[in-house]
């Protein structure tokens, strides 16, 4: 986990005390008791400064959070920020196009009513995203029509994907939960796309006898994330490093989850096969292209339908479309921006700004599936973005 520059503190530190400053001179117009109206004004003065100093006390060093093993406490401090702030934010640029037209006095009031009303649903909103949203699983079904061999038509392949698993530390229930409705969708395989962890490999020790539980004929198979090499913490030295990250992969099979490292695994039905890959983590930066696509294919069968685990959409922009003839592509990594909203037929989520950054993509035969995730990184809400387990369902064309 990283840090937030001292820059961008100062910068919100002035959008704190403006914040605080035109509340009060708010309240001071719209109350008529002046005393009601200088205690409003204390209290958010008093929660706007305790956060901010709350938040410089957590995050001014970035070296202690990458020593952090436990990040839950900067998660909730970044929550109480957002949900405090943000709703203050909505409301104070009400006002100020309220100010703008205060030639009409009625106007500028409704205004900042409209905006009062607004930053409370946008409060509500918020508090629903932190405290229930992430723990009320949504299941996707997902049909795709291809050219498969008929004995594998209504094959299900069950996807999970950015588990983060100490997000879960405190709420084990909810992988159950997680594990449960897998088992209920009766999948034939199962596919974990990256980000099981959020750095240590202790983390998935308390959920193992969970994830021993999934049942499905063909097995589960997982990939690197980003988030799976312990890259997000300082390490003493390379062989603690190595020594986590040995972990990692230990815990996984001590969950009865294969990893795929950059190879691939043919799965049979009678007398039909198709292919299973999965590669390491995959950035388009030199410098994080563990992923080795090539490597993995030349273990493909290329007259086989294959499937493709990889963590990062872009991948399948990069060197997956138009490039191989991989079929089928599972991805994650983003998380559905861990925020959307839907509403009167409307759906949004900041991740479809995200070029590939959510849901299902194609280009000719070559389909792309971005899993909105199920664990939190950064921010422990998931407002309007609920956790997602996909099953998809692989019918003959």
């Amino acid at each position: 986990m990283k840090g937030i520059s001292i820059s961008l503190l100062l910068s919100l530190s002035v959008l704190v005390l403006l914040l605080s400053y035109w509340i009060g001179k708010e309240l001071q117009r719209s109350v008529a008791s002046k005393k009601i109206s200088t205690i409003l004004y204390s209290a958010i003065v008093i929660l706007n400064l305790s956060t901010l100093g709350i938040l410089w006390y957590y995050f001014s060093n970035p070296q202690k959070i990458r020593l952090a093993v436990d990040y839950l406490p900067y998660y909730r401090i970044t929550g109480l920020a957002v949900l405090i702030y943000v709703s203050q934010l909505v409301f104070f640029l009400f006002s100020i196009f309220g100010m703008l037209i205060q030639k009409r006095r009625s106007c500028s009031f409704c205004l900042r009513i409209v905006g009062g009303i607004y930053a409370s649903v946008i409060f509500i909103y918020l508090l629903h995203g932190w405290f229930l949203d992430p723990f009320r699983i949504r299941v996707m079904h997902l049909p795709i029509k291809a050219e498969i061999p008929a004995e594998f038509d209504g094959y299900k392949i069950v996807q999970v994907s950015d588990l983060h698993l100490a997000f879960f530390k405190n709420h084990p229930e909810v992988i159950s939960q997680t594990v449960k409705i897998m088992n209920q969708l009766e999948p034939d395989l199962v596919c974990y796309t990256g980000d099981m962890f959020n750095n240590y490999a202790e983390e998935m020790i308390p959920f193992v006898p969970i994830f021993s539980r999934i049942t499905a004929p063909d097995g589960s198979f997982s990939i690197l994330g980003n988030h799976d090499y312990g890259d997000y913490s300082d390490w003493k030295n390379d062989s603690l490093k190595a020594i986590n990250f040995e972990g990692i992969i230990r815990q996984h099979q001590a969950a009865g989850i294969r990893m795929l490292r950059n190879e691939a695994v043919t799965i049979n039905r009678g007398n039909a096969a198709i292919n299973l890959i999965g590669v390491d983590n995959w950035k388009d930066k030199p410098n994080h292209r563990r992923g080795n696509l090539h490597k993995a294919m030349q273990q493909a069968k290329n007259d086989h339908f294959s499937i493709l685990l990889t963590h990062t959409p872009e991948h399948w922009e990069k060197e997956v479309k138009n490039h191989t003839h991989i079929n089928l592509t599972l991805s994650g990594h983003i998380h559905g921006a861990q925020a959307g909203i839907k509403l009167w037929g409307i759906k949004f989520s900041p991740a479809q700004l995200i070029p590939l950054g959510i849901g299902l993509h194609n280009e000719g035969n070559q389909i792309l599936y971005v899993n909105r995730g199920l664990g939190c990184v950064g921010y422990p809400g998931r407002p309007g973005m609920q956790p997602e387990i996909t099953v998809i369902e692989l019918r003959k064309k």
